[in-house]
């Protein structure tokens, strides 16, 4: 029995040396660091934990994620499927050596995934004992993109990004340390799955230079207004002077082209931009904007963004619209497949209008898709001499897959910074939804519904839409 114990001694003193050497020897100690997976794996190493759909390098061909940052080479959870319930997985890199770095150095990485929301999951964590102790690297406040939800064991990214995104990180107190490495966590509940999450173009750097262009989080603009573009020197360094071009559209028809030319921001340094176009009609558009630089991280080199353009014909109380001379301010977003249409109906269901010709319908002549929201924003309503006996009535006939997809009203008195549903389905309104999210199912026919708008006395700023939500199963 003695010389057994002895021999397992000596055999588990071997595979630890072996695995120790076979660290070292993959050591990095030149940067920048730049790993984009296409010549090999990068020398990053997955642990599954026996779990038949865990990290793997290759080619993405998931029905969503199926495409890299760069190249055609990504490290992903399962790159044609999705991955497994209870799944404890880790994609671990090579050791890193900061030794001689007088400043710690930023981490770079680029993401993509569709992860259960809140309850599956991935993080970073680093060791400076060559795996002994793992701690996780930053939180919600750290960093640009650097997590995006709590998650029932911590913070991390999850939910439904199937774009591609930088996310940027400080390697706080890690400068000049001999052994650094870090790993990708990804952890799922018992329940249901999804494609996961991608990783490419890592990269660990002592600058860079990184332009956030996007577009206000709100889409609502009124006739009259201009759009704004913020541009974000959210990188390291100074930048080069670079360009910003802008394109406005409405059913594909280009209405305005404008460049702005030699920008410079420092670091942190911010700018909006205000494209020399008034909306002067109510209606969907669509902003592009694109930074012309070859320096930029890629993923934040512009936006397109859809846009609300809400007219006043509203402002006038009481107020009547039939649709049978057009829309009445009435507007969708633009180029949107199978979403609200004027017109006479004409499906095997929803198939005349309530009164004359015209009805606003989703999707005239078919169904409308599975996963959609569909929204139709009225004119911006005054109620500021309201006298507080207004409601809001229409006429409603809706086929809809029952008790998965559903209609209801919200409303805004800030011009749609913050929106809520208009009343309940026990709040007393007439034929004022059947179900507690909205309508659904078969309605038999047109039906009035009606609720109260009393508590809008005194609002300047009112904007009503009518909202359908499918799922992913069955559409009418």
């Amino acid at each position: 029995m003695k010389t057994i114990n002895q021999s397992k001694g000596l055999l588990i003193f071997i595979v630890l040396l072996t695995v120790i050497f076979q660290k070292a020897s993959c050591q990095i100690s030149s940067f920048p660091y730049l790993e984009d997976f296409e010549a090999d794996d990068g020398g990053w190493i997955a642990q599954n934990n026996g779990a038949p759909n865990g990290w793997e390098y290759g080619t993405p061909t998931g029905f969503s994620l199926n495409s890299a940052h760069s190249g055609i080479k990504v490290w992903g959870t399962n790159l044609d499927g999705d991955y497994d319930n209870n799944a404890n997985l880790y994609l671990e890199s090579p050791e890193f050596d900061f030794s001689g770095m007088v400043t710690d150095p930023y981490f770079l990485i680029s993401t993509a995934f569709i992860i259960e929301n809140y309850y599956d999951g991935a993080y970073i964590e680093y060791s400076t004992d060559m795996g002994v102790i793992w701690t996780v690297l930053g939180d919600l406040t750290a960093g640009q993109n650097w997590y995006n939800k709590t998650l029932s064991n911590g913070e991390g990214w999850s939910g439904s990004y199937p774009d591609w995104s930088v996310a940027s990180i400080r390697l706080s107190g890690l400068a000049d340390q001999p052994s650094v490495m870090l790993r990708i966590v990804f952890t799922s509940d018992e329940s249901i799955t999804r494609e996961g999450i991608l990783i490419d173009d890592v990269q660990i750097v002592s600058n860079f230079t990184d332009m956030k262009i996007s577009a206000e989080e709100n889409n609502i603009l009124l006739t009259s207004e201009q759009s704004t573009i913020n541009v974000d020197n959210i990188g390291t360094d100074i930048s080069t002077p670079f360009s910003i071009q802008v394109e406005i559209t409405r059913n594909l028809e280009v209405l305005h082209q404008e460049t702005f030319q030699n920008i410079t921001l420092t670091e942190g340094q911010s700018l909006a931009l205000n494209p020399a176009y008034y909306f002067d009609e109510p209606g969907g558009y669509t902003l592009t904007a694109t930074a012309q630089i070859s320096d930029f991280i890629e993923s934040n080199n512009g936006f397109t963004k859809k846009l609300i353009v809400i007219g006043s014909s509203g402002s006038t109380l009481p107020y009547t619209a039939g649709f049978e001379s057009g829309d009445a301010d009435w507007v969708t977003e633009d180029q949107v497949v199978n979403s609200w249409e004027l017109g006479y109906p004409a499906g095997n269901v929803l198939n005349a209008p309530h009164t004359g010709l015209n009805s606003f319908v989703t999707n005239l002549d078919g169904n409308y898709d599975n996963n959609a929201v569909l929204e139709l924003y009225s004119p911006l309503f005054d109620f500021s001499s309201a006298n507080g006996s207004e409601s809001f009535q229409f006429a409603i006939n809706h086929e809809l897959e029952p008790g998965y997809d559903f209609a209801w009203v919200e409303f805004s008195t800030d011009l749609g910074e913050s929106w809520s549903k208009l009343g309940t389905n026990l709040s007393g309104g007439n034929n004022w939804y059947n179900f507690v999210q909205g309508w659904s199912e078969n309605s038999a026919g047109w039906k009035t519904a009606s609720h109260s708008l009393s508590f809008f006395s005194g609002e300047a700023t009112v904007i009503l839409k009518i909202v359908v939500s499918s799922d992913g199963i069955a559409v009418k």
